[in-house]
């Protein structure tokens, strides 16, 4: 392997321990992301390391709405559903058919 090459995967481990860290600080309570993880950050890493993600709504008891990242070595990293770096990430993984908190269509009336 090139030496550039063991240097780039040295850094986005670096930028990955980091984003991880911050968000093992606290930015998920009881199961819910109570903030986000930096866009700056999330772009950093390499889709991937992705595995899959889930839709977090505030109807659903948390604060927030979120994308939560889920990430190959069981990490979860909480994206801010308006960013577009977190929407890039949602399609290429095709998170299922579920909808983003702010993609929610109405319901016909009767």
């Amino acid at each position: 392997m090139k030496p550039s090459a063991v240097f780039l995967i040295a850094v986005l481990l670096l930028a990955l321990t980091v984003t991880s860290a911050r968000t093992a600080e606290g930015a998920r309570t009881n199961g819910c992301c109570t903030r986000y993880t930096k866009s700056s950050h999330i772009e950093k890493i390499p889709l991937t390391f992705f595995t899959g993600c889930r839709v977090q709504d505030i109807r659903g008891g948390c604060n927030i709405n979120a994308v939560i990242l889920l990430g190959a070595n069981g990490r979860k990293i909480c994206g801010n559903p308006g960013s577009k770096e977190v929407k890039r990430i949602f399609k290429a993984l095709s998170c299922g058919k579920a909808k983003t908190p702010r993609q929610r269509s109405r319901r016909p009336r009767p």
